[in-house]
């Protein structure tokens, strides 16, 4: 049985590829970085995973963003197409 993804994954999801790739990481590179293996940061990517808070927490400091910036994105990016 498929789990549920919660609608706040497919953003963590756009983010952290988008970002992945402006810091030109593999998916690999990124999941040393974040202390997590790679299935874990490809599961997010396509969204078939819904991350802890800490595991989301060590993503985000593992491409040098911190939560507050990640949802200063958010607002900035979604808030537009409202």
């Amino acid at each position: 049985m498929k789990r549920e993804i919660h609608p706040q994954t497919a953003i963590l999801s756009t983010f952290v590829y988008n970002r992945r790739k402006q810091f030109k990481l593999s998916m690999m590179a990124l999941a040393r970085k974040a202390g997590c293996s790679y299935i874990t940061i490809y599961n997010l990517e396509n969204c078939e995973a819904n991350p802890s808070w800490a595991m989301a927490i060590n993503i985000l400091n593992a491409l040098d963003t911190s939560l507050s910036e990640f949802a200063a994105w958010e607002r900035g990016n979604y808030d537009e197409e409202m």
